[in-house]
């Protein structure tokens, strides 16, 4: 495995009325993965955890606060046809509120929150959607165990 490249993929969520939505966010022309909508993601810097990465990139890409952060108990992995290596990716969840203004970086053009089935049928990778579908699972049952937080605010739904 390559340590050299910590990727971490953030899927930030909301309830609106009960309804579970992801937030997806479309990448700008002349970016990586141009076009292709997507969640928050980045690499983490020399020394940087990739929790504190998750938190970095949520402020970075969305200028938002986060209701709560975690760690979601799954590695997104693909193989990189290039680098000719193996990519694992630390996944994680934030719950954003509801009101939230998201302000988008330079590195994306658009965003909509979308229900998980809607997801599944933007994104283009399958791992990404998989990790959907296993937050989706995690949030219904509604327990998060407290050792898979990052962040937690007290906020309201």
């Amino acid at each position: 495995m390559n340590s050299r490249v910590r990727l971490i993929d953030v899927y930030a969520y909301r309830y609106i009325n009960e309804e579970l939505q992801f937030l997806l966010l479309k990448r700008a022309p002349g970016r990586i993965y141009e076009g292709q909508w997507r969640m928050v993601g980045g690499k983490a810097e020399q020394g940087e955890r990739r929790s504190s990465t998750a938190l970095r990139e949520l402020h970075e890409e969305l200028g938002a606060n986060p209701v709560m952060v975690w760690a979601v108990p799954a590695v997104n992995h693909f193989y990189d046809v290039k680098a000719d290596e193996f990519r694992f990716v630390a996944a994680f969840a934030a719950e954003m509120p509801v009101d939230c203004d998201i302000i988008l970086n330079h590195e994306h053009e658009d965003f909509r929150w979308v229900n998980a089935d809607q997801a599944g049928k933007m994104l283009v990778w399958p791992e990404q959607i998989k990790m959907i579908g296993y937050i989706s699972a995690i949030l219904k049952k509604n327990e998060i165990p407290d050792e898979w937080i990052i962040s937690k605010h007290d906020q309201q739904r």
